[in-house]
C-alpha cells in the first residue's frame, strides 16, 4: 500500500519544539513565528508574510483584506477553477462574493487560461488561481490578462511550495498569495498557513485582521 502522506517528524524536530516551549512560554505568535515569516518571505521573494492557523484561514484573510481595502467589492464574482478544494470556494461565499467556476485543463487540472479570459466581464472582481498538486500555472499570461482588465490576483498555493513558472516561484506573482502547512503538504507545521504580499497597505490590514482589529 502506498500512503498519501508519510510523517517526517524526527527527534531533531521534537527537540526544537521542546526548546521553543521552554524558551518562549506562549502558544501563539512569538519570535519563532516571526523568524519563519521572515525566512519564508525571503525564500519566496516577497516583501511581507503573515502567519495564521491554516491555509483555509489564509484564503479568508486574503479575501477579507481585499474587501477592506476597496480593491474588491462585495457581490463581485471571483473566477476560480471548477476542479479545486472546498476552501477555495467557501471563503468567497462566506464574504458575500460569488464564485465563478471556469473549466480546467485535463493535463494539469489547473484553470484553463483561455476560458478564464472569456469569463471576465463587468461583474468580475478577482482572479484566483490554484496550482493543483503543485502543477505550475503560466502566471505570466494570467498577470497580463489581469493587468489588462485591472483585476487583482490571489494565488492559492496551499500545496505548491517550491513550484515555479519560468524560474519564478508560484506565489510570487499575484497581489496576494496563500500557503498551507497542513500535515499533508510538503512543508508542515502540523497546522498553519501564510499570506504573502508586496503591498504595505494589504500587509498592515492582514496584521490587524489576524489580530481581531488590533493595530500592528
Amino acid at each position: 500500500m502506498i500512503n498519501l502522506v508519510k510523517d517526517t517528524i524526527d527527534n531533531k524536530d521534537i527537540d526544537r519544539l521542546i526548546d521553543w516551549l521552554k524558551t518562549y512560554p506562549r502558544l501563539t505568535k512569538g519570535p519563532v513565528t516571526l523568524e519563519f515569516e521572515e525566512k519564508f518571505s525571503k525564500w519566496l521573494g516577497r516583501k511581507y508574510s503573515v502567519f495564521c492557523n491554516s491555509g483555509s484561514s489564509a484564503n479568508l484573510l486574503a479575501l477579507t483584506v481585499l474587501l477592506k481595502s476597496g480593491r474588491l467589492k462585495k457581490g463581485s464574482e471571483v473566477i476560480i477553477p471548477a476542479t479545486t478544494f472546498a476552501t477555495v470556494a467557501m471563503p468567497i461565499l462566506q464574504l458575500g462574493l460569488v464564485p465563478k467556476f471556469v473549466d480546467v485543463d485535463l493535463d494539469t487540472y489547473n484553470i484553463n487560461i483561455e476560458e478564464m479570459e472569456k469569463a471576465i466581464d463587468h461583474k468580475t472582481g478577482l482572479i484566483m488561481t490554484v496550482p493543483t498538486l503543485a502543477c505550475p500555472i503560466d502566471m505570466e499570461t494570467v498577470m497580463e490578462i489581469a493587468n489588462k482588465n485591472n483585476l487583482p490576483v490571489l494565488e492559492d498555493c496551499c500545496e505548491a511550495h517550491g513550484a515555479s513558472w519560468n524560474g519564478k516561484k508560484m506565489g510570487s506573482f499575484g497581489t496576494l498569495s496563500c500557503f498551507s502547512f497542513f500535515v499533508a503538504h510538503n512543508i508542515t507545521t502540523g497546522e498553519g498557513g501564510m499570506v504573502l504580499t508586496d503591498d504595505e497597505e494589504l500587509y498592515n490590514l492582514l496584521h490587524s485582521t489576524r489580530e481581531f482589529g488590533r493595530l500592528k
